[in-house]
């Protein structure tokens, strides 16, 4: 036989032992590291002689085995803990050799961990002939690659041992079988088997394998491989999946729970993929964090570092969301570098909205290489209106394949360039072929375009009765409360969140809200919202409008509502505020005023002692007692009083009353004052300080609380000769210290109300 050297001997001699070989490779790493146990050196034996000399054997074999527990103690709270030292694998050797399987597997584990499946050997082969399935399964690993230069893959023995690590319950390798009889596996013998890859992915979903559970979820979305298509058993996986750190499913499962409007759950889970950096949470939590949803911490740079950041490793994925909004970001934060780079990978995606994002690049006259070359005789004219504005010519190229593609902001893009005077009645016509196509191929989107324009003029002459039948359309056909409330407030005040294509008309609102009203999930709720927005609305001439979507509905929706609190408070306020007070219509309003207090309504029981005080509608003059009761009345069901309301409780009680409670005054008045109802002070100094007639109110403030309020008006502007004058007679009483102390008191109202106008100039900028 030919010489071999010794690794490819033992590989290739008949009878080839892997027990053997493996122990030879052992004793020669061993000798090359120097760490041949000390149990088999010489001096061991000679040791044990002379110790059996001297007739200690007793006492040695005690302490051995003390070490041996204490060693087994050591292994077993090391494995625990996670702590691979050398330390832990002594103790954990030590244990293994007296037959502790623990401790055996973990050594196994260790050393397959480190890429030393050499010195697992041993380990495995033990502790899998106990049953440990965990073993098995890394035993079956070793058996199906070999070990580099020892032993060679063994691919029945690797089977072997896989499927008993399966049939002992390791989930891993229930998980193998399955992947392997779902697609076929040479390196364990296993011909695909639809059948058989079902059984285990079963079986290894029960053993909690994550990945298992997350097939398992989507086998029960869409129905493949078997399964009968199951929402809520989809649903149940994917949690189940996901509690178990899945990151697929740690993601869809955060989205899921977006969708279903639970984002405090959501946000549990976006943090935990945010964590291990799972594309998809990192796409959603990145846009709640950019939304505000979430509060993130840090200075502005580097909340919006940590956005990109976020954002990035979603896009990386290609993530639409995470695309779009980089290109967001990056065109807000002026980085023309990151902003195309992103535009031109949304292009090579051939996302839809790509074209129109590339096309403001190049109306804001960035830099893009190659535009896109004239294409059919559309582009060629716009090529000749535009051959000295290369620019825009490209943008609408880009905006036209974009609008092609259904994408709104191309479509809106090229209807504002092609209504500029050089473009009219030359290619107008072809946008509105465009649009009418569009809205045939999809309408959800088409539809508006083409309501655009009718509205506009494009292509067409003005018609805005078929935009309004467009958009009525869209509404009712997707029950886009969105573009219903868009549509109302703009046809009602001018104005609206989006543009929707119509024109202020208040009387066509009416059409609206009754498909709003037909909406049944949030249809009324927004009705409602956009009726009390415009009643509050600081704007006289939107307060009128409010009559075209409260009289204009059909009279059913009216007694469907008859009995909601919102409808009737919100009636029965416009009526006030806008109808005729007529004999008949004052008892109407009566009446329902009447039923919202018997029904604890604060709203109207707030509205009501406004009429009382004022003297109007109901009153044919003021009426404080009323007032006061019903205030008090409201108060109980309000977490923040209004200042107003503060002050007028305070004027009742101090002033209007004929019967006046001046403690009870005096409270509602400070109160109104810390909310800068700064006629609450004037009545203070007037009732409390400067009224000669003192009569119950003496003790009510302190010498030092009535300079605190003289000096206040002082510092605001109220002050005059009367108020100085006992301002100055009160210094000459009080102490040095109590005026310094009083003084500084007013120092410090003084900069909380400039904090607080601060704070209310920013919230008004934003």
């Amino acid at each position: 036989m030919e010489q071999k050297g010794k690794n490819s001997y033992l590989k290739g001699a008949a009878g080839y032992d892997p027990d053997v070989a493996i122990k030879e490779a052992q004793e020669r790493i061993d000798a090359e590291t120097g760490r041949v146990s000390f149990f088999r050196r010489p001096i061991f034996i000679i040791c044990v002689l002379a110790l059996l000399a001297a007739g200690t054997v007793g006492g040695i074999y005690y302490l051995d085995q003390e070490n041996i527990k204490l060693s087994v103690a050591r292994c077993d709270n090391a494995l625990s803990e996670g702590d691979l030292g050398n330390e832990a694998i002594e103790n954990c050797k030590i244990a293994s050799a007296e037959g502790n399987m623990r401790a055996t597997a973990g050594l196994a584990a260790l050393y397959v961990s480190k890429g030393r499946n050499d010195l697992a050997y041993p380990y495995l082969k033990e502790c899998s002939n106990h049953n440990n399935e965990n073993c098995q399964y890394l035993l079956s690993n070793i058996f199906r690659d070999g070990i580099s230069g020892i032993m060679e893959p063994n691919t029945l023995l690797a089977s072997q041992l896989l499927e008993k690590a399966a049939a002992n319950g390791s989930s891993i390798a229930t998980y193998t079988l399955y992947k392997a009889y779902s697609e076929g596996s040479t390196v364990y013998l296993i011909k695909k088997d639809r059948e058989k890859a079902v059984h285990f992915l079963r079986s290894a979903a029960e053993t909690g394998h994550p990945a298992a559970l997350y097939i398992m979820s989507q086998n029960y979305r869409t129905g493949e491989y078997g399964f009968t298509e199951d929402f809520d058993k989809s649903v149940h996986y994917l949690k189940l999946s996901a509690d178990r750190g899945y990151p697929e499913a740690i993601g869809k499962y955060a989205l899921h729970m977006l969708e279903t409007d639970r984002y405090d759950e959501a946000t549990e889970y976006l943090k935990r993929g945010e964590k291990i950096n799972e594309p998809l949470s990192c796409t959603l939590i990145a846009q709640m964090y950019r939304d505000g949803r979430i509060e993130l911490d840090g200075d502005e740079y580097e909340k919006i570092e940590r956005i990109i950041q976020l954002f990035t490793l979603g896009a990386e994925k290609e993530n639409p969301l995470a695309i779009r909004n980089l290109i967001e970001i990056y065109r807000e934060t002026d980085d023309s570098e990151n902003y195309l780079k992103w535009i031109k990978k949304a292009l090579d995606l051939n996302m839809p909205e790509a074209y129109g994002y590339m096309g403001e690049a190049l109306e804001d006259e960035y830099t893009i290489a190659q535009p896109l070359a004239p294409s059919d005789q559309i582009d060629e004219t716009i090529h000749e209106i535009l051959k000295d504005q290369p620019n825009l010519e490209a943008a609408i190229q880009y905006y036209r394949r974009g609008a092609a593609q259904h994408d709104n902001k191309s479509f809106h893009h090229l209807m504002k360039i092609l209504q500029k005077p050089e473009f009219k009645n030359r290619i107008n016509n072809e946008f509105f072929s465009l649009a009418k196509i569009f809205a045939e191929e999809n309408p959800e989107y088409g539809l508006e375009m083409l309501a655009y324009c009718h509205n506009r003029g494009i292509g067409t002459p003005v018609n805005e009765k078929a935009a309004h039948d467009l958009l009525a359309q869209k509404i009712s056909s997707y029950e886009d409360i969105a573009l219903a409330s868009s549509v109302i407030r703009k046809l009602l005040t001018g104005k609206a969140p989006q543009d929707p294509p119509v024109s202020k008309n208040p009387k066509a609102a009416g059409k609206f809200a009754t498909l709003l009203l037909d909406i049944q999930n949030g249809g009324k709720e927004e009705y409602f919202k956009i009726w009390k927005d415009i009643l509050d609305s600081k704007n006289a001439e939107d307060h009128q409008a409010v009559l075209n979507i409260v009289n204009d509905i059909p009279a059913k929706y009216q007694n469907e509502m008859s009995e909601n609190d919102d409808y009737l408070f919100l009636k029965l306020k416009t009526n006030i505020l806008y109808q005729k007070n007529t004999r008949e219509s004052l008892v109407k309003m009566k009446e329902i005023a009447d039923m919202l207090l018997l029904r604890e309504n604060p709203d109207a029981e707030m509205l009501y002692a406004g009429l009382a005080y004022s003297g109007t509608v109901f009153f044919s003059k003021p009426d404080y007692e009323t007032a006061a009761m019903w205030y008090e009345e409201a108060m109980k069901h309000i977490e923040k009083p209004d200042p107003a309301m503060l002050f007028r409780m305070g004027s009742i009680y101090a002033d209007k009353a004929a019967e006046k409670n001046y403690p009870k005054g005096l409270d509602y008045l400070k109160k109104a004052l810390h909310e800068e109802r700064d006629l609450a002070l004037d009545l203070i100094i007037s009732r409390y300080i400067l009224d000669k007639n003192q009569s119950g109110r003496e003790d009510l403030l302190t010498p030092a609380e009535k300079y605190y309020y003289l000096k206040l008006a002082e510092m605001i502007g109220h002050q005059n000769k009367q108020t100085a004058a006992f301002m100055a007679k009160l210094k000459k009483e009080l102490k040095e210290e109590e005026i310094l102390e009083t003084e500084q008191k007013v120092y410090e109202e003084m900069v909380r109300r400039k904090a607080m106008e601060n704070q209310r100039k920013t919230s008004n900028e934003g």
